[in-house]
């Protein structure tokens, strides 16, 4: 038998931190969110090593009491910000993460001030789901934008398993037949994502720009894929693609009233 004590559980719309951890020292109790409880437990099936064991869980991140939904990071745009979000993307066109910037808010705030045709967003834990559409894109650019540097990486988005010694998803590059860009590799964290959104913004001719961006905790984003749309045949199936992750997305919990 294994014992997994815990206590004061933040509320459901926190997702994982990802920094909890199980410990015998029974001195230790510490605050908790749902997912990282369940990925202990889930962790600990069928282990031997957990067999006879008391732990207590230990999250060192985590404050108490919890913020409100309504309060919490500061993500969600109020009245006066939504104005000022809809009125820059009246006269330009621009990714989110450029907008935050030129407005100064984060781009959290600026991606939940988008109205519902343009924007939807969910919690992060519907990562896994939305890179397993991802991968069928055989024309995309995936963007990481920090501290004023632009990555662009070119080709098909590849596919990904979650590691079973650590907790990343690692992506390897599969060669696609019929596509000549070469594609990329890495080494995600779901766990620390805290929200997904999907964007339909105007672009350069009035071209609609499609695009999935993850953010973290900073409420800016850690990286983005835009579905690049070529030729009629490619346009019809990348924009299947697309409008499957959007339907995802918004099944999901909503992140702002």
């Amino acid at each position: 038998m294994t014992i997994i004590r815990n206590s004061r559980v933040w509320p459901d719309w926190k997702p994982g931190t990802g920094e909890a951890e199980l410990t015998e020292d029974q001195t230790t109790l510490t605050p908790m969110t749902r997912a990282d409880m369940a990925r202990l437990t889930m962790e600990c099936l069928g282990k031997t090593a957990c067999f006879g064991k008391t732990y207590h869980v230990r999250d060192t991140s985590l404050s108490w009491p919890p913020p409100s939904e309504a309060e919490q990071v500061g993500s969600c745009a109020g009245a006066e910000q939504a104005t000022q979000v809809n009125a820059f993307f009246a006269e330009n066109n621009s990714l989110p993460a450029i907008a935050a910037r030129r407005l100064a808010l984060p781009e959290a705030v600026v991606a939940s001030a988008l109205p519902g045709e343009k924007a939807v967003g969910t919690t992060g834990e519907v990562f896994h789901d939305v890179w397993a559409q991802l991968d069928e894109l055989k024309h995309a650019t995936l963007l990481v934008l920090k501290a004023g540097h632009v990555f662009e990486m070119h080709g098909p988005i590849p596919p990904g398993t979650p590691s079973t010694r650590s907790r990343y998803f690692n992506v390897e590059f599969e060669e696609v037949e019929g596509v000549e860009e070469e594609g990329f590799s890495g080494h995600l964290r779901p766990d620390l994502l805290q929200a997904v959104y999907a964007f339909v913004l105007p672009g350069e001719g009035g071209v609609p720009v499609r695009s999935v961006w993850f953010y973290g905790a900073a409420d800016d984003s850690d990286f983005g894929v835009v579905v690049e749309v070529g030729d009629k045949g490619v346009e019809s199936a990348e924009r299947r693609v697309f409008e499957n992750i959007w339907a995802l997305i918004e099944r999901g919990p909503r992140l702002c009233a």
